[in-house]
């Protein structure tokens, strides 16, 4: 059963129709709410759940837990333009402990699960978006414990905010799921799929917002009457107070965007930082500087990143090698002179340094004479012109960790020199490999 005969197999099993809808931003009472729309290519999306509730049915956990399960569909960015199957449909489970702690919920009077995130940040590569959310519960037997245990465990060796790792193993998760949900063991509560549009005239256009999936008709709730506050949801009663709704199992759902990342050394290609900085210490600089070139690669197809963090990031790991290889012919410059009193170091003169600035200038003017494109000579040209902007660390030592922290400093001030066109990391990657393969 493909995901399509899922999806309308979910609405034929919902004989009532379940209520399901956008909350209107008027109804969002939180002062820190400025919702945005998502433009392609530009930011990232997170999907999290705020808030899940289950209704107190005390005889339900006896034998039953529940399961929330998100699956979205979209573009996966970072590929080059023309590879086929960058359409990817991943699932992510909520509540994955549960099955583990069932004794929780033969005690408790009702169940409530709070900011869950599902998905993200994953970069918004535009044509549109679908999200479903199902709630379940399961009734627990031995096989269907143990199966879930399994595929839950496969989902957890990888971060889902990592699409490059997590999508090993979401596509046979997503191509199982549709036979693990059809199982008489599982009983739909709810479970709604819904399509998110590009076009500015588009109703359901992309955008910031809450989206609640209650467990009752849609005819018994209108949704001029449902606020959120808090980041929880809540409804306004027949005396006109708002209250937190607790008469039906209901999901709310948070669409939300970041503009940048900040977890960057978590990333795969950041694992071979380490080895260009070694090799460079060790004196192998042509070793190192292929080391670098495949992560410039890597990271311009990579499908955590925007096109615009893609190209920054080219131009910070490009600068830091660069400023790695001059610390060391500095270093290797040095030499020490012995005398009766002990050793003194003298440290290379400013002529017998090298300017960090002068191989990057060379790759610049390579791209330039082949011809290269005006934004990828503008990007080359412009590490050096703004080699004093970028934020290096103060007495740093010889060799020197580069953080979290540090990369998502030296990215905003990339991000802030403004270049004309659209930015091409592929091809700014490319023009490096081509001058730097010159040189060594």
């Amino acid at each position: 059963m493909d995901f399509q005969e899922f999806f309308e197999r979910v609405v034929e099993k919902q004989a009532t129709k379940r209520f399901y809808h956008p909350i209107p931003d008027g109804n969002v009472m939180d002062e820190s709410f400025s919702p945005q729309y998502f433009e392609p290519g530009t930011s990232y999306f997170e999907i999290e759940l705020a808030e899940m509730f289950l209704r107190d049915e005390r005889r339900y956990w006896r034998t039953f837990v529940p399961l929330t399960i998100v699956i979205s569909e979209f573009i996966c960015g970072g590929k080059p333009t023309g590879e086929a199957d960058r359409r990817q449909t991943v699932p992510f489970f909520v509540g994955n402990e549960l099955l583990k702690e069932i004794e929780k919920y033969v005690k408790g009077e009702h169940i409530e699960l709070y900011n869950t995130k599902v998905a993200g940040p994953v970069p918004y590569a535009g044509d549109g978006l679908s999200l479903f959310v199902g709630l379940f519960r399961i009734q627990v037997t031995d096989f269907v414990k143990n199966l879930l245990n399994l595929v839950q465990s496969i989902a957890n060796t990888f971060n889902p905010a990592v699409l490059s790792s997590y999508m090993d193993v979401a596509k046979p998760l997503a191509s199982g799921l549709p036979a693990l949900l059809g199982m008489k063991e599982v009983e739909l509560r709810l479970g709604t799929r819904d399509v998110f549009g590009t076009r500015a005239s588009d109703p359901q256009r992309f955008k910031e917002g809450y989206l609640a999936y209650i467990n009752c008709p849609e005819e018994k709730i209108t949704v001029d009457r449902l606020r959120v506050k808090n980041r929880r949801l809540h409804i306004v009663s027949d005396k006109g107070s708002i209250e937190p709704l607790t008469g039906y199992d209901f999901c709310l759902v948070q669409i939300s965007q970041l503009v940048e990342r900040e977890d960057y050394a978590t990333l795969p290609f950041h694992r071979l930082w380490k080895d260009a900085q070694d090799r460079v210490w060790s004196g192998e600089e042509e070793k190192g500087r292929r080391i670098l070139l495949d992560i410039l690669h890597q990271v311009a197809v990579s499908p955590d990143l925007t096109a615009r963090n893609q190209n920054s990031l080219i131009q910070v790991y490009t600068a830091n090698f660069e400023n790695e290889l001059a610390r060391y012919k500095a270093a290797a410059g040095s030499t020490r002179v012995t005398n009766r009193g002990g050793t003194t170091r003298r440290t290379a003169s400013a002529a017998e340094m090298s300017d960090p600035r002068d191989n990057i200038m060379k790759f610049a003017e390579r791209a330039q004479s082949k011809g290269l494109s005006k934004r990828v000579v503008n990007d080359l040209f412009g590490i050096s012109e703004n080699w004093n902007r970028i934020p290096f660390p103060a007495g740093r030592p010889e060799k020197f960790e580069l953080t979290n922290e540090v990369l998502k400093n030296q990215v905003k001030a990339f991000q802030d020199i403004r270049s004309s066109g659209k930015p091409n990391p592929l091809a700014l990657a490319d023009a490096i490999t081509l001058s730097a393969l010159r040189a060594v």
